[in-house]
């Protein structure tokens, strides 16, 4: 929920489609950061077959997705997202003020398999996915690794990877206390 609530304004929450929002996020995006750890998949579908049947072109997962969504979209409609509802998530912000764009984010999602994903925001054009494992052993070294180049403006890549480690790990003491 947090998530959602830093994307952007009320106003704007109201009027956004979940599509547009991700079709549109940069990497500072939170909502875009949580729906990829979530392993969201997106059915896509050409307006000329929508016209048609209707019938889905293709599913592609949001990871896939976000850093090709200009070639892969060109044409085509976001009709459906489908994100998986027995998940534990957890989501943790670093930024300038509690209502600004994060520096860094990080979202955490557990499956009772096991499953472990994490995903990192705060940088560059999309969020990205550190880790998708079968346990969550290593969840802070993914962390710090994803984001060793990630310096820009609003911070060193050191920083970032270092805050990002310290996010990540509180996220997994978040989905096991």
């Amino acid at each position: 929920q947090i998530a959602i609530k830093l994307e952007t304004t009320f106003n704007l929450r109201q009027m956004a489609t979940v599509a547009g929002t991700l079709v549109a996020c940069d990497g500072r995006s939170t909502f875009a950061t949580a729906m990829l750890v979530l392993d969201a998949k997106c059915s896509v579908i050409s307006d000329q077959l929508w016209l048609r049947n209707r019938q889905p072109l293709s599913v592609i997962g949001l990871g896939d997705l976000l850093p090709l969504r200009t070639e892969l979209l060109r044409g085509k409609v976001i009709t459906k997202i489908v994100i998986p509802l027995n998940v534990k998530l957890a989501f943790e912000t670093v930024a300038r003020t509690p209502a600004d764009k994060p520096i860094v984010c990080a979202a955490v999602a557990q499956w009772p398999s096991g499953r472990t994903r994490l995903a990192l925001g705060g940088w560059g054009r999309s969020p990205v996915l550190a880790m998708d494992g079968s346990e969550s052993g290593g969840v802070e070294e993914a962390a710090k690794n994803a984001f060793h180049e990630a310096g820009d403006e609003w911070a060193s890549a050191e920083y970032r990877s270092e805050v990002a480690a310290v996010l990540a790990k509180r996220c997994l003491e978040k989905l096991e206390s």
